[in-house]
């Protein structure tokens, strides 16, 4: 699983008792990632505006729009010259991501449809899957065709891709829109081989391994087929590799503002609009995602729900954050709830949601002794939804850096969002030499806390202060409702390798949840995920040109030559190994019914997934609808979605009728293709042009 780090930007640093009320007519907060300064930097952002004009006039270039929401690149130094502007309704920018099969196709029954006749049949034949990751290896035998003839991989665009070779990336012609100013695209099979790898593809493996899931051929280029054959190997791909905060040595410090959610959701218009112009359904697989949040989220989902619909679905990993301690929940009646903060950086960031503005307690503590408690009540602060509160705090020799922010929760503006980060300015690693606790305070206030980027946990210098849950640890945009959110479950516990050693992960079988599969809810109020599949110790194709072999070295369950590289079949855990596992299902189904839209996956998901545990009710936090059924699958979407049913008639009068998309019909329309079942047998009769039988 990938995961987008999580550090809110300071807009405006202004001292708490210098603010003023400013007008109502102002933009919504901005939360974009940088501290804004004037120079010639551009970030890449999503717009709502009323006036498109305004933004050209302001230097904007424009790359994409949905009706009045557009992704342009804003100029740094005028930003806040754009937020005074009344048609400037919202601007949104997060953080760009970073980071986190044999048996799989088994487990969810993809072979039995392999292996099934028609109407049951289906290998991905005819669909798009579109893989946006980082660490490809675009030579790999897994791409082509198990019979070696066709290359599979139609389209690459490489956004950290900064040579001449390829092609500069246009998207599909809108008018007035600009040419995408980031990285390189590759069309067709040479250009594709000839690039080799992604620029990031020393670094990374990670795309190699989630698309071989997906989509592999299992093929090794000398005849020989492997095991390890994704669950869709007749699909075609089209390709986006991505930044994320795992590449961003690769990356100047200045074009780091070009790379960010909604890069991301032009990485996804992309690859819809390749499926467009070659008019075939598509599911994109996304395992990558950030800590969700109440604010960058709300034009992005606007934009997915409109992007997303019949033959174009979304599969995003849920995440990998079970196991850590998430949320606090402070009910109104209660005077305190607290835990202490801890991060893996030097930095915790942490988002509230409440009834009324918060009021919040940090305390530090040195040599096993209370130093220094520090209060603030967001009361004021909420009356400037624009501004950052920024405060430094001396707890003996160490310097604290704190900073505050509150604006209207984007799902319900009746209630408040806050954020709040903290930073050990002095230190390597948070709470090095000093711990910190935070109470959230007031019995007339109802008050929730999410991780942004750090979690909680409790110590025994205040044994009071353990509040905290292992829930709503999906990450975004899985947790967007529209997108299908991918969680994990265990079935294998040991892989051999190609040496004899065994190893691997026993986290469970039988398709218990894996222990690091996220929970929902989702800060929306969605249930999440939406479904589970093989994500421990799987198996897929890994990136031979990581300068870093050691792993597959050590962890590859095969190895084998083709043209002269040494490929290897290795390992991997994660909501990113179970999310390509779903899309790929998705993909067969798509290939029977091509309109499916995200909200009849769902249902196929209600009707079909296979359940853990009986006792509970489905769909819950943990394993969603439960884990998905290939073929049974294919069964409900034929009955219910496509008409197509494996019947036979008893009266001969009464003939089955159905259109070319397998839809039943009361009677034969003019100037059609139709399929008639005669009534006597399960033979389909072909009716042709003016609805004449042939």
């Amino acid at each position: 699983m990938v995961t987008r780090s999580r550090q809110n930007v300071l807009v405006c640093e202004e001292s708490l008792s210098s603010l003023s009320p400013r007008p109502d007519t102002y933009s919504d907060v901005i939360n974009i990632g940088v501290c804004v300064r004037a120079g010639g930097e551009a970030i890449t952002a999503l717009i709502k505006t009323s006036d498109v004009q305004l933004l050209r006039k302001n230097g904007c270039k424009i790359y994409a729009n949905w009706d009045d929401i557009y992704i342009a690149s804003i100029p740094l130094d005028k930003v806040f010259a754009l937020c005074s502007y009344p048609s400037i309704h919202r601007i949104e920018a997060g953080k760009s991501c970073s980071v986190t099969n044999d048996n799989s196709a088994t487990i969810v029954r993809a072979r039995d449809v392999w292996n099934s006749s028609a109407p049951l049949s289906a290998t991905g034949k005819g669909v798009i899957i579109g893989i946006m990751d980082i660490g490809f290896d675009l030579t790999h035998p897994n791409w082509y065709s198990a019979d070696m003839q066709e290359f599979r991989i139609k389209q690459v665009w490489d956004m950290l891709d900064t040579s001449e070779e390829g092609e500069a990336v246009v998207g599909k012609t809108d008018a007035g829109n600009d040419t995408i100013y980031v990285g390189r695209q590759y069309i067709g099979t040479e250009a594709i081989l000839n690039k080799r790898y992604t620029a990031d593809g020393i670094n990374h493996y990670h795309g190699t391994h989630t698309m071989g899931t997906a989509t592999g051929s299992g093929g090794e280029g000398d005849g020989t087929i492997s095991q390890y054959i994704g669950m869709a190997p007749d699909a075609e791909m089209c390709i986006v590799a991505n930044y994320t905060s795992d590449n961003k040595d690769i990356v100047s410090k200045e074009d780091t503002y070009k790379y960010t959610t909604a890069t991301d959701l032009l990485g996804f218009k992309y690859i819809f609009d390749y499926a467009e112009s070659v008019g075939k359904p598509c599911v994109i697989n996304f395992s990558e995602g950030t800590s969700d949040d109440m604010y960058e989220s709300k034009l992005y989902q606007e934009v997915l729900n409109k992007m997303l619909g019949p033959g174009r679905i979304l599969c995003s990993a849920a995440g990998n954050d079970g196991i850590k301690n998430t949320y606090i929940h402070k009910a109104e009646g209660e005077s305190k709830k607290g835990a202490f903060l801890t991060s893996s950086s030097k930095d915790a960031s942490y988002v509230m949601r409440s009834k009324k503005p918060v009021k919040m307690l940090l305390t530090f503590y040195q040599n096993n002794a209370e130093r220094l408690k520090w209060e603030y009540d967001m009361t004021k602060l909420s009356a400037f939804p624009d501004s950052v509160m920024k405060d430094t705090l001396l707890v003996g020799n160490e310097r604290f850096a704190v900073c505050v922010c509150t604006y209207p929760e984007c799902y319900d503006q009746t209630l408040i969002a806050s954020e709040f980060f903290v930073s050990d300015v002095d230190n390597d690693s948070f709470g090095k030499n000093t711990e910190i606790s935070l109470s959230v305070l007031g019995a007339d206030n109802d008050i929730e806390v999410f991780y942004g980027g750090g979690t909680f946990k409790s110590s025994n210098l205040d044994n009071t202060l353990c509040d905290f849950q292992q829930t709503h640890s999906v990450n975004f945009p899985a947790s967007a409702e529209r997108v299908i959110a991918v969680g994990a479950t265990a079935h294998v516990t040991t892989v051999t390798s190609h040496t004899g050693a065994i190893y691997g992960d026993n986290l469970g079988i039988n398709g218990v949840k894996a222990n690091f599969s996220s929970i929902g809810p989702a800060l929306n109020g969605c249930i999440k995920p939406d479904v589970v599949a093989p994500g421990v110790n799987i198996v897929s194709s890994t990136n031979s040109y990581r300068n870093d072999l050691h792993l597959e070295e050590k962890y590859g369950s095969r190895v084998f030559e083709y043209e002269g590289r040494k490929h290897y079949w290795a390992m991997a855990k994660g909501t990113s190994m179970a999310c390509p596992a779903v899309t790929g299902v998705i993909a067969l189904w798509l290939q029977v019914c091509p309109t499916l839209t995200p909200e009849q996956i769902k249902d196929v998901f209600a009707h079909t997934c296979t359940h853990y545990d009986e006792s509970l009710s489905y769909p819950n936090n943990y394993y969603g609808w439960g884990e998905i059924d290939a073929i049974a699958g294919i069964e409900y979407i034929n009955r219910v979605y496509t008409g197509i049913e494996d019947v036979m008639t008893t009266n001969n009068s009464n003939k089955a009728i159905y259109n070319i998309n397998g839809m039943r019909v009361n009677e034969i329309k003019p100037n059609g293709i139709y399929i008639i079942l005669d009534g006597r047998s399960r033979k389909k009769l072909f009716s042709l042009k003016m609805g004449s039988q042939h």
